[in-house]
């Protein structure tokens, strides 16, 4: 069993959008699959075909720019005094 399938992208509008094709499987229609299933009083043959075959064609514009920014590190002082002491902490 194999197929195969490829893809290109190009950037357009200075580098605003970018549009691509891809193909898969572009020479057959379909994936075949045949099985033979011999026992000593039976045989069993199946032949199985799924349709693979596909053309695809995407665009996409970026609207803007997104700003990435490094929040501060997260401080858990929030617990309670009795709880900072750890397990075990029974009455003396």
């Amino acid at each position: 069993m194999y197929f195969y399938g490829g893809a290109v992208k190009k950037e357009i509008l200075n580098k605003k959008a970018t549009i691509g094709l891809n193909v898969l499987n572009p020479f057959s229609r379909d994936l075949n699959i045949k099985t033979v299933n011999n026992t000593a009083t039976s045989t069993q043959n199946t032949d199985i075909h799924y349709p693979l075959r596909s053309f695809g064609l995407n665009f996409s514009y970026n609207f803007g720019k997104l700003k990435f920014t490094q929040k501060k590190s997260i401080k858990n002082d929030d617990l309670k005094k009795e709880e900072q002491g750890g397990m075990g902490g029974g009455v003396q």
